[in-house]
């Protein structure tokens, strides 16, 4: 009975072959802007939806630079529209790709650029690094008002001013 449904009533074979022109459809992929040194990232572009962009960084923003805009972020379908597109004699090509810190752009990375460097931009660095500095710093001014606190009550005890 599930063999009959899954097969004969059910739309299961024109919904996987609708999902799969579905990807084509939301993705365009440029095998001719590929290159040694690549970024990939993901933007918001209309009512929320999220798109991953993958641009040739030697082409500095003018022709050739847009070798990938993919809409989703999904690692599987990023690699699988890139993959499907871009030979693999090209991906391997890639020398450095440039990506935040998201574990699943990590994946993708290591998918579509397999003996490429990866090198994580400097925004979400520096972002890391100004939270670690600005924890240290309320830490440490916490600790000088604990400090401050504990003096006026010593400067109490002793009847002097603090």
């Amino acid at each position: 009975m599930e063999k009959q449904y899954k097969n004969v009533l059910s739309d299961y074979h024109q919904f996987k072959e609708n999902k799969e022109k579905e990807i084509e459809g939301e993705a365009f992929v440029f095998s001719e802007n590929f290159g040694a040194d690549m970024a990939i990232d993901e933007t918001g572009l209309i009512d929320g939806e999220l798109y991953t962009i993958v641009i040739n960084k030697k082409a500095k923003g003018k022709k050739g630079a847009l070798a990938a805009i993919i809409k989703g972020r999904k690692s599987s379908i990023i690699t699988r529209a890139i993959t499907d597109k871009v030979p693999f004699e090209k991906l391997v090509k890639i020398k450095e790709i440039t990506l935040d810190l998201a574990n699943s752009m990590d994946w993708t990375a290591r998918q579509i650029a397999p003996n490429g460097l990866h090198t994580y931009d400097r925004f979400h660095v520096q972002q890391i690094v100004t939270e670690a500095v600005q924890a240290v710093r309320v830490n440490l001014r916490w600790k000088a008002i604990e400090e401050e606190n504990e003096a006026v009550l010593i400067a109490k005890e002793l009847k002097v001013e603090f």
